[in-house]
């Protein structure tokens, strides 16, 4: 009898032990799930401020570059004006010491902007008008949309175009063409333009 009721206590605590086991499976698989869901949500955040940080540099970065190119927007007609002015220099005033001394500080001027990214836009004369980096400001006899003069020169800083250059193009004709006896095409073209 003794036998059996051991056997019995054995069987029972079998079933205790193997209850036990669902529950602890039970508990750990809700642990282990709240722990993944946890470390997923830090991760998620990790990521997110490490974004948060990349595009706060950015802007502020932006900032810095639209602020200097502000100043430097203010200072260029400064830098426009000293070279107006050694353009209209009168010949008798050249090779004045206090002339050179000017000139010099103007080239230094010069390269301290060069040192800032500030670089001149280029114009060759001759060449189309192109809208995204000229200014036109003028039309004058000359070939079509040719620019014919730089009338203010154009500056730019890491490739932010701080100010279009300006310039004067061509209107199509020139004086020897309004001078000129016109075709016989044009002749009958302007005919029928009157008639209508």
């Amino acid at each position: 009898m003794i036998d059996s009721n051991q056997e019995n206590k054995n069987d029972n605590s079998f079933e205790i032990e193997e209850s036990d086991s669902n529950d602890e499976d039970f508990v750990s698989d809700d642990i282990q799930k709240k722990a993944d869901q946890f470390l997923a949500n830090w991760q998620r955040a990790e990521a997110d401020l490490s974004n948060y940080r990349k595009q706060t540099a950015r802007e502020r970065e932006e900032a810095v570059r639209r602020n200097t190119g502000v100043i430097l927007g203010d200072i260029l007609p400064v830098l426009d004006d000293i070279q107006r002015a050694f353009d209209n220099l009168p010949l008798s005033l050249h090779g004045l010491t206090w002339i050179n001394g000017i000139l010099l500080i103007y080239r230094r001027f010069e390269s301290i902007l060069k040192s800032h990214g500030v670089e001149e836009i280029e114009v060759s004369l001759g060449e189309q008008l192109d809208p995204n980096k000229h200014q036109a400001v003028a039309q004058v006899d000359g070939e079509l949309g040719a620019i014919i003069n730089v009338v203010q020169k154009g500056y730019m800083i890491n490739e932010y175009v701080l100010r279009s250059p300006l310039v004067t193009v061509g209107n199509g004709s020139s004086a020897e063409t309004e001078n000129a006896v016109p075709s016989e095409d044009e002749i009958v073209n302007l005919e029928e333009d009157e008639k209508e």
